[in-house]
């Protein structure tokens, strides 16, 4: 007949249970000391503001494609114009050169699907076309490690090309 074997400790002998205590303790403040320093993934933060013929856009989409390969980030435009970009779930983003859309549609009331279940038309862009796409868009940036800021003017004006505003790269 088999009989169980009660095993009370593992520790070493001569260690006590202050000094499992101590290790649990040490942990939970380096745990609680990384969540609290922003600890992250993406070694670079990119926020700023969107301005369209310089009154801020209120709503819309920003996406940083990748000028070679890596992943995209994206931010969602504040009501007061404000971004603050990210990659997947996790905010920031890596260092390298991408290539900026900006997309806006026009305001509008919430509109339901239809009786027949299809989906509500799309509200026309009220960002120019041109900056709504990779392959057109003239927004360019080089992202640098560590927290930066950067307007993004947008211009209705077909041919105006948007300058980047001196904060463009700069660190914080």
């Amino acid at each position: 007949m088999l009989r169980p074997v009660l095993v009370l400790s593992s520790m070493p002998i001569g260690c006590h249970s202050c000094c499992l205590a101590s290790s649990s303790l040490a942990l939970v403040v380096l745990t609680t000391i990384l969540a609290a320093s922003g600890c992250s993934r993406h070694p670079s933060k990119l926020t700023g503001e969107v301005v369209l013929d310089g009154k801020p856009l209120t709503t819309g989409v920003i996406m940083l494609s990748p000028a070679r390969t890596g992943p995209s980030a994206y931010a969602e435009i504040r009501p007061d114009g404000s971004y603050e970009l990210k990659t997947g779930s996790e905010k920031g983003l890596e260092p390298g050169e991408y290539v900026v859309t900006v997309a806006a549609n026009a305001p509008g009331p919430d509109q339901p699907e239809s009786e027949n279940g299809a989906a509500p038309a799309i509200r026309p862009l009220m960002t120019p076309p041109q900056y709504a796409d990779v392959s057109t868009s003239p927004l360019r940036i080089t992202v640098k490690p560590g927290s930066q800021k950067w307007t993004i003017d947008l211009k209705t004006e077909a041919d105006a090309a948007p300058e980047p505003s001196p904060s463009a790269g700069e660190a914080e």
